[in-house]
């Protein structure tokens, strides 16, 4: 794609982000451009400063997901500019920030420790550890205590492009406001705005945002991501409850959309099942599957993984990181620089990371002591730990391949994809050591490039699902496409108090269906809510 292909309204993006700094909002539906329109106008204006080397663009956005596909669309679009546009979360920058400058505000030399979900699962909040939600408030203090600190940072970006503007926080616009110097574009869609569950995030916050930066252009509603604009169409009707548009009766007839209705909680599973696999079949890429509560993704995954579909549940870098962890702790029990107790604790902390529901699994109770273990689990793992033992006398290769080996050993079902690509990871990072004996320099020095790489994993790109079939919760659809969506819901789905026209409920249903390139499928139970009970109505063509 060359610069000449763009729309007239997105060449006035490019041309207002170099004439007038770039202060502005872009809107757009679902696939309209944004970020590519964003993308050239950030080449364009570097190109307007190519005698400075100095010049760079930062792009923030929300989910690991959205970063990689950005960074993938960015390679053909900022030709030699690549090293001078910076693309991340806004987790990964709080926490580059605060590692970088902490010692401004008396957290002195060392890395901030993240705490995980998992362990607080597991064993409650930490008092010194920073959590996910703490990270953006402390960057920005941080640069608002330090007038030197502030100017540096100022000074690293000319031009800050924020991705999914509609659902920044507070905080979030806080540290945008602090870091912007020159330019700022706020790429947005009121009608994608999907975490009003987060304190602050509002239509009127992002109309404020909007009045900050001035200028605003819309794109528009046509959609790349499906160029007929039969599915654009029929999320956008359902965001509006109009189920008796043209628009959803004409995704029906094309085959565009497909409900499959009076599903049991007995069959749900074998219904997914069956659409992957003819979707993969009739040669689809890629399939999402969107299920309402992480209770429910959890379930599903379950039962998929019995049925022997290979799936990844998009959105876990924190089992990515765990797996790292449960790694680096078997390999430092094999030369005794690790306790029992700390091996059981890696595995429970791998386990829990693994799920998405509110406690920690029953098998990760166990294996920290709060509930008994079986004695074959224990038999199992004693025998693994002195496979360990044995294998390190003959250095690290050998180690290092037992230590992967054990989560097989152990019989444990869940969690081995993920398990295998930490492993491949794991093997990578171990490299440089594998020919070295597991003496106490070697393993001090895995020790270290683990942390390194387990620290990346929870704040920044690190690890990104990359599975053909992937199972999430609605919330995860951030920054996602797929050729076919599946949109599971079950009997017990809860889908919070109110009534038509079920307005936030409607806007993740906008959200999550536009995510499709080519199909939408709708499973639906016996007795649908009425949040989604029209898609039944429109299967049958008459009332329920």
């Amino acid at each position: 794609m060359n610069i000449t292909d763009l729309s007239p309204k997105q060449r006035s993006v490019v041309d207002a982000a170099v004439s007038r700094s770039g202060r502005l909002a872009v809107l757009g539906g679902p696939g309209t451009g944004k970020t590519t329109t964003a993308l050239w106008a950030a080449r364009s204006y570097l190109d307007q400063r190519s005698e400075s080397a100095q010049a760079r663009v930062l792009f923030l956005t929300f989910s690991r997901s959205a970063v990689d596909q950005i960074t993938r669309r960015s390679s053909a679009t900022v030709g030699p500019y690549g090293d001078r546009i910076e693309i991340m979360t806004f987790h990964a920058l709080a926490y580059r920030l605060i590692r970088a400058f902490g010692r401004y505000n008396g957290r002195g030399v060392a890395e901030p420790s993240i705490q995980t979900q998992a362990w607080e699962k597991l064993f409650g909040r930490e008092a010194d550890a920073l959590s996910y939600d703490d990270l953006v408030p402390m960057a920005t203090e941080l640069l608002r205590q330090s007038e030197r600190v502030n100017r540096l940072v100022r000074n690293r970006w000319d031009v800050v492009i924020c991705d999914e503007a509609q659902d920044t926080d507070p905080d979030q616009w806080a540290l945008l406001q602090v870091i912007s110097r020159e330019g700022l574009i706020l790429l947005g869609d009121p009608h994608q705005m999907i975490y009003t569950f987060r304190r602050g995030v509002s239509p009127d916050h992002f109309d404020a945002m909007r009045s900050k930066v001035g200028e605003t252009i819309d794109l528009g509603q046509m959609s790349f991501r499906d160029p007929s604009g039969s599915i654009p169409a029929l999320a956008d009707a359902v965001r509006r409850r109009d189920f008796d548009s043209q628009a959803v009766t004409d995704a029906v007839k094309t085959g565009r959309l497909r409900i499959h209705t009076d599903v049991s909680a007995e069959s749900v599973v074998e219904v997914i099942d069956g659409i992957v696999q003819n979707a993969l079949r009739q040669g689809n890429h890629d399939v999402n599957v969107f299920a309402h509560t992480n209770a429910a993704v959890a379930s599903l995954a379950d039962e998929l993984r019995a049925i022997g579909l290979e799936f990844d549940i998009a959105g876990l870098p924190e089992a990515h990181a765990m797996a790292l962890k449960c790694l680096n702790a078997l390999c430092q029990y094999g030369v005794g620089r690790a306790t029992d107790a700390e091996v059981r604790q890696a595995l429970a902390l791998f386990l829990t990371a693994l799920v998405r529901s509110t406690q920690a699994p029953p098998l990760a109770q166990a294996l920290i002591g709060d509930e008994a273990l079986h004695p074959a689990m224990d038999h199992a793992i004693r025998r693994a730990e002195g496979m360990l033992r044995s294998e390190a006398g003959r250095g690290m290769r050998g180690l290092v391949e037992k230590a992967v080996q054990t989560w097989d050993d152990l019989g444990i079902t869940s969690g081995r994809r993920a398990w295998a690509q930490a492993a491949e990871q794991f093997r990578l990072m171990v490299g440089p050591l594998s020919d070295r004996p597991s003496d106490e320099n070697t393993m001090a020095a895995l020790n270290e490039v683990t942390q390194r790489h387990i620290e990346k994993a929870l704040v920044d790109v690190g690890y990104i699902d990359r599975g053909r079939v992937k199972l999430m919760n609605y919330y995860q659809a951030k920054g996602r496409e797929a050729d076919v969506v599946i949109h599971v819901f079950l009997a017990g789905d809860y889908f919070g108090q109110g009534g038509e026209p079920y307005e936030k409920m409607s806007r993740v249903l906008n959200v999550a269906i536009s995510r499709a390139r080519e199909r939408v499928e709708v499973v639906l139970p016996k007795s649908p809510h009425a949040v989604i009970a029209p898609f039944a109505q429109t299967a049958l063509g008459r009332d329920i």
